[in-house]
Order: structure tokens, then C-alpha cells, then sequence
């Protein structure tokens, strides 16, 4: 069942997320920039946690996989 998680950054619902990630392995963590999902993936690596290539993804990269641009006429 999907499960959408929203707020500021640092708010304890970040924790809360995280440990909803952790706990389940087909889990997708969007966040919007390509340089926090580097540093949380290497954060998560770091305290042993696997990872799938693209389970951590920004909103962009997201919306690109599932939305791509038609070919121009």
C-alpha cells in the first residue's frame, strides 16, 4: 500500500519516514534534490543498511520515469 510522508526537512517525521524505509524492502524514498538523495544513500550505506540502485530517487528523476516528454511534432 502506498504511503506518501510530507514535511519540512529535519521535522521528526524525517525519522519517521526513515524508519519506514528501512522496514520495508520495495520502499521508494523521494527527495527533491539529486545531492540529498547522494547523501542519504551514503548515510544509509555507512550505517550498514542495503540499498537498491534506485530505491532512493528525487521527485524529478520520479516524475521522468513514469511521465516521459513526447517526441516534439
Amino acid at each position: 500500500m502506498p504511503l506518501l510522508i510530507s514535511g519540512p526537512p529535519g521535522a521528526p517525521l524525517t525519522r519517521h519516514a526513515l524508519e519506514r524505509f528501512r522496514a520495508l524492502p520495495d520502499a521508494l524514498y523521494m527527495v527533491p534534490t539529486a545531492t540529498m538523495a547522494d547523501h542519504l544513500a551514503h548515510s544509509l550505506v555507512r550505517a550498514g543498511v542495503a540499498l537498491r540502485p534506485k530505491s532512493i530517487q528525487t521527485v524529478a528523476g520520479f516524475l521522468e520515469a513514469w511521465a516521459p516528454q513526447a517526441a516534439a511534432p
